[in-house]
């Protein structure tokens, strides 16, 4: 017997997918304010991904060191595999000889082809730490409040430092993103977290105001985030309180959302392809953007679309194939 899939976390995970080629797709203008904004709209993306990750993870019957294991493995075959690929590509295309190794290390910590393998990265890092955090908060009473308070506290120093000396400290230009464990932590364990406040949210916010609340942090983060640049040069949409607080208030309303019969079905036909696509759509980017040299500003909404049905359609293929579906699903 099938499990059945949340629909929920599946929409969750798809509005991440549309959000990390957003992210890519949109990319920093400053001299573009309607560009920027869509950039900074998009910064839920990589949170929300760990916010799911812990709301499953944490909240099963067990995890073992064995399971996490076997979760890491699955992970570094899959980059190992793209790499490989990638390694034989350039010996008998261009003659050039790498160093497998080097590869996957680089595409790790965001470096390479494959720099958007550093997510996979900051997943195994979380996965290390998985069966420990289970056990706590498993163990001992108020363990949630006091593991989230332990994360926070180095995302809260790095901000008030950042707006004290008006410079950014660890931020994604001089710090590797894998390596920023108390955010993806953080994130993860708030998932977990949230499996039990939910309920308790849904009686005492009604939905439309929920949804009110969520529009107002959603809409109002990235006018919050162009002041923040343009003043104090400085922004953090992953580690920020108030980035935490808009990923928070996305990730909880959409867990209250009843989705209809058609868009449910179209949630869990496009969900499973989610992972496939954040993998494929830097390499479609790439390709567009080798033979598109126009700077026009509007640009970015043509190429948007294209982008993202290219990488569902080609994560759909591969993953249909006996041979190629590996390279797609975790």
């Amino acid at each position: 017997m099938t499990k059945k899939r949340n629909v929920n976390l599946d929409g969750l995970k798809l509005l991440a997918c549309f959000a990390v080629i957003g992210l890519h797709v949109f990319t920093y203008n400053y001299n573009n304010t309607i560009i920027t904004y869509i950039h900074y709209i998009c910064g839920y993306a990589v949170p929300i991904f760990f916010l799911v990750n812990g709301y499953l993870i944490l909240n099963k019957k067990e995890v073992t060191y064995t399971y996490t294991a076997k979760k890491i493995l699955k992970i570094l075959f899959l980059i190992v595999l793209w790499n490989l690929v990638y390694f034989l590509l350039k010996l008998v295309i261009k003659h050039q000889l790498e160093n497998p190794i080097i590869l996957v290390a680089e595409s790790l910590i965001q470096e390479g082809f494959f720099w958007q393998f550093w997510f996979l990265g900051a997943m195994i890092l979380t996965y290390l730490f998985a069966p420990l955090i289970y056990k706590v908060v498993n163990r001992f009473r108020y363990s949630y409040p006091l593991l989230l308070i332990l994360t926070l506290l180095p995302c809260i120093i790095i901000v008030c430092f950042n707006y004290l000396s008006k410079s950014q400290l660890l931020n994604d230009q001089n710090f590797i993103q894998t390596f920023m464990i108390w955010k993806w932590l953080l994130y993860f364990i708030l998932g977990g977290y949230l499996k039990h406040i939910i309920p308790w949210l849904n009686d005492k916010i009604s939905f439309p105001i929920h949804g009110v609340l969520t529009a107002i942090l959603f809409f109002g983060f990235p006018l919050y985030q162009l002041y923040a640049v343009n003043h104090i040069n400085f922004n953090d949409y992953y580690g920020d309180l108030v980035a935490i607080a808009n990923n928070t208030m996305i990730f909880t309303f959409f867990m209250r959302v009843n989705y209809k019969n058609k868009i449910s079905r179209i949630v869990e036909i496009l969900a499973p392809y989610s992972m496939g696509c954040y993998i494929l759509h830097p390499i479609v980017l790439k390709f567009i953007n080798r033979y598109i040299s126009c700077s026009c500003i509007y640009l970015p909404f043509l190429i948007y679309p294209i982008v993202t049905l290219i990488s569902f359609s080609s994560a759909y293929v591969l993953n249909r194939r006996k041979l190629t579906k590996y390279f797609v699903n975790l």
